[in-house]
């Protein structure tokens, strides 16, 4: 659950763990592998700048003054989740979490959803790395 107002994420079933959105980071030490934390996020891109007011000075204070992900192309998402799926499958015990950013924020240029450009491209992305191919 994201609370907005003060900045903070509950993370899991415990209501009272919360950390400030800026330790969202690499935990400062090694997590209980059993216990919810911040799981790794691959995302297809992201550019909130059209959420802003365009007459607004450019600032990189918070949203919708953040960073942009650029250059995105269905060959790179693959790879970035490929180097996920990797990186989760060496995890000796613990939960092999991932999240990915988004199915349609597509004001946000970032969203897997099927468009004209890549037509299912993002989404075969996701099923070759972590699901069972078609059979022909």
């Amino acid at each position: 659950m994201i609370k907005l107002l003060n900045r903070a994420i509950t993370c899991g079933p415990d209501p009272l763990r919360t950390r400030p959105a800026s330790s969202l980071n690499v935990p400062s030490r090694r997590p209980d592998p059993m216990r919810p934390y911040p799981p790794p996020n691959v995302s297809m891109g992201w550019d909130s700048s059209p959420r802003a007011n365009q007459a607004d000075e450019f600032g990189n204070l918070e949203y919708p003054f953040t960073n942009t992900i650029s250059g995105n192309t269905p060959e790179r998402f693959r790879e970035a989740l490929e180097i996920a799926r990797k990186r989760l499958l060496a995890r000796k015990s613990g939960l092999r979490v991932l999240t990915i950013n988004s199915y349609n924020e597509c004001t946000e240029g970032s969203y897997v959803e099927p468009d004209t450009a890549h037509g299912l491209k993002y989404l075969e992305a996701i099923r070759d790395v972590f699901g069972r191919k078609p059979e022909s």
